[in-house]
């Protein structure tokens, strides 16, 4: 059994001059720090697709000629594709860590529904960040978790060269969850947008509780849909309308 430390061996931790890092709670890390590899896979996942389309676009900054191409200044987001063949092949091999550490120990583990880093990074998040932060190896451990902050980064600035912003709405979520005694009660979480400059099309709105909760913008542009959801936060949707202007 590990021996695990009494501060948060994260090099990503609180900084020493904020206090230094915090205690652990029989991990390598401090439970702030498991959370925020939580929210650093659930990043990657949200911002895969716009990754994806900005790996081939018609020009910019960092990328190069497309070969064998006939489409005149069709060219490679070369940070982009970099960004995203480093997260693919780090996420698949802390997956294949995970399955491994399972058959070891007798679990009867099953890789993510669906074979798309989106489903693996959430797989990840929501089920297995035990073993890449309790049960690993101190090495494996550190290394999991500097790769997740630095994949994160690199996908962000790959996927947003301009920036992207968190937009709270102010509105509840309006879907269901299952309590511990099987109860289907209303979601606690709130919705956000992610907002990009210049975006070409508006934003969904997804539950922070629940990212599997989501409104696409088809719907909450609906008057009805709108009128229907007043009563939430009468002031929620103007704000957002403000915010994406």
């Amino acid at each position: 059994m590990s021996e695990f430390p009494l501060l948060c061996i994260n090099p990503q931790c609180r900084p020493e001059d904020h206090g230094g890092p915090r205690r652990t709670e029989r991990a390598w890390f401090c439970p702030a720090c498991i959370e925020k590899a939580s929210e650093k896979l659930h990043a990657i996942a949200d911002a895969w697709a716009d990754l994806e389309d900005v790996i081939v676009s018609t020009g910019g900054a960092g990328s190069e000629p497309v070969k064998g191409t006939k489409d005149v200044g069709l060219v490679l987001n070369e940070k982009a594709s970099t960004a995203r063949a480093k997260t693919s092949a780090d996420l698949w091999a802390y997956a294949r860590m995970v399955l491994e550490w399972g058959d070891e120990h007798g679990r009867n583990m099953t890789g993510p529904a669906k074979s798309t880093i989106p489903a693996l990074a959430q797989w990840l998040a929501d089920w297995h960040l035990s073993v890449l932060t309790v049960h690993a190896g101190r090495y494996s451990a550190v290394a999991f978790m500097e790769d997740v902050w630095s994949d994160a980064r690199a996908v962000r600035a790959a996927a947003y060269p301009t920036g992207a912003r968190k937009v709270p709405t102010g509105l509840r979520c309006t879907e269901h969850v299952t309590g511990v005694d099987g109860d289907r009660l209303p979601c606690p979480g709130q919705m956000v947008a992610w907002v990009r400059p210049q975006a070409s099309t508006l934003p969904d709105l997804v539950c922070e509780d629940d990212r599997t909760h989501v409104v696409d913008p088809a719907t909450w542009q609906r008057v009805g849909w709108k009128r229907a959801h007043a009563t939430l936060d009468p002031g929620a949707m103007l704000r957002l309308a403000e915010r994406l202007a």
